[in-house]
């Protein structure tokens, strides 16, 4: 799905609506999902949590795997989400918060929407603006969630930096077994419990008083969520 994403102006997108629906095609490929630390406790209860490198970046985020192979997502049919959690980075779509100017070491960011999403109409659903050009309450509801996300994800941020820093994170390979064929799935950080047995009492309690710990337990309780990607792994193969 090529993205088309336009920073919202009433000059623009003044006659726009957007059918309030939310569904998920432009997932329908993706074989993991951006989670952010807050939302690490409800998305270990059906989904792996490990750590990446982004292929752009290649800086560490954190993830939930939703399938295996490339092209894949066991939670998306016929365009509806089949799961409790919905990370927000799916939901949230088609709006972003994306870095419009940085100078000086201050950085600016404005409100966006991809213009290839096909809920997007002219006219039917929720509108963007009304007629005086004022943002209505569909869009200011999202512009506000989207920040708050956006403050999560900085958060997130400063948690995995924390652990690069702290050499936390370790390198992986997670073998799964499914009828006539071996997975090996590489790439993928995690934090055992061996190192954090490593800590010191001092660097244990840091985590604690940060609220880390916690989002580390979490993730850690996640990895038995990988059996579940084996099966549905097999059930979608026969």
């Amino acid at each position: 799905m090529n993205n088309d994403y336009h920073p919202i102006s009433f000059k623009r997108h003044g006659e726009f609506s957007i059918d309030s629906k939310v569904t998920f095609e432009h997932v329908n490929d993706v074989n993991n999902l951006e989670v952010v630390m807050h939302e690490f406790a409800k998305a270990a209860n059906e989904f792996p949590i490990v750590f990446i490198k982004n292929g752009d970046s290649g800086q560490f985020q954190s993830v939930i795997l939703t399938g295996i192979d490339l092209g894949e997502n066991f939670f998306v049919d016929d365009n509806k989400w089949r799961a409790i959690f919905t990370p927000k980075s799916a939901s949230l779509y088609p709006f972003k918060l994306s870095l419009t100017k940085e100078e000086n070491n201050e950085k600016q960011y404005g409100f966006f929407i991809d213009e290839s999403c096909p809920r997007l109409n002219a006219g039917a659903g929720e509108r963007f603006f009304d007629a005086q050009g004022k943002e209505s309450k569909y869009l200011e509801s999202y512009r506000l969630t989207m920040s708050d996300y956006f403050k999560q994800n900085l958060m997130t941020k400063e948690f995995i930096h924390y652990l690069v820093d702290n050499e936390l994170l370790t390198e992986g390979k997670i073998s799964l077994n499914i009828p006539n064929r071996k997975i090996l799935l590489d790439g993928i950080y995690t934090v055992n419990q061996a190192t954090l047995d490593k800590l010191s009492d001092e660097q244990f309690l840091e985590l604690r008083k940060k609220g880390y710990l916690s989002v580390i337990y979490a993730h850690m309780n996640s990895m038995h969520q990988i059996d579940k990607l084996a099966k549905l792994k097999v059930h979608s193969t026969t």
